[in-house]
């Protein structure tokens, strides 16, 4: 009984600790990502790299002015309260 409680009290920390590791190499690959479009902006027109598979550039007032290719133009993907998080 006691080495069951320990395995799951392992099994659950184990989660916890790969879980949040998981959730900030995520983050840390998404906000490489917005530099890396942010630094293509201010050196040149605004434009999505090829490779980048899911990337939209939205103006404050909502406009997309860019997005990779298979994602509708016309419409941002997030919504304006997405977007302030």
């Amino acid at each position: 009984m006691g080495s069951a409680v320990l395995m799951l009290a392992s099994a659950g920390s184990l989660y916890v600790v790969l879980d949040h590791q998981l959730q900030a190499a995520i983050d840390q690959g998404l906000r490489q990502r917005v530099a890396d479009i942010a630094a293509d902006m201010r050196t040149g027109p605004i434009a999505v790299r090829a490779e980048e598979l899911f990337a939209q550039v939205v103006a404050p007032d909502g406009r997309v002015l860019a997005a990779s290719r298979g994602i509708a133009e016309d419409a941002p993907v997030l919504r304006p309260d997405e977007v302030q998080r």
